[in-house]
């Protein structure tokens, strides 16, 4: 949340300077003022992307990562278990969740990540 907040503001301040420094006489200057306004700037558009991305389609989302962890129980169940796939799902959902509970990057990660528990091997 915090670097989505940040970095249009970052844009923002090397956009001012880089109209100060239009008439100033320094290009150099000027000339990094305006590539730093574009790669703020685009990173801005790239976090705004990534954070409507995860944060709709709430209930498909949910469904489909229930599903993962559904079919993951019945292959345990049943003992179908094929390689690592358990471990590879826990530390997805575990990485994911600690993403949505860290302020600097809560908006990254939906919050349907925090309304599944990982699998558990029997």
């Amino acid at each position: 949340m915090i670097w989505t907040i940040i970095t249009p503001i970052i844009m923002v301040l090397f956009i001012i300077a880089s109209m100060k420094l239009i008439d100033s006489g320094s290009d150099c200057a000027f000339a990094t003022s305006v590539i730093c306004v574009l790669v703020a700037g685009a990173a801005s558009l790239i976090m705004l992307i990534i954070v409507c991305v995860e944060n709709t389609h709430h209930d498909r989302n949910l469904a489909e990562l229930q599903a993962k962890r559904a079919a993951l129980e019945y292959q345990i169940e049943n003992g179908i278990y094929f390689g690592d796939a358990v471990g590879e799902f826990n530390s997805e959902l575990i990485h994911n969740q600690y993403v949505h509970s860290d302020p600097w990057t809560s908006w990254f990660a939906g919050k349907y990540w925090m309304e599944v528990d990982p699998v558990e091997l029997k």
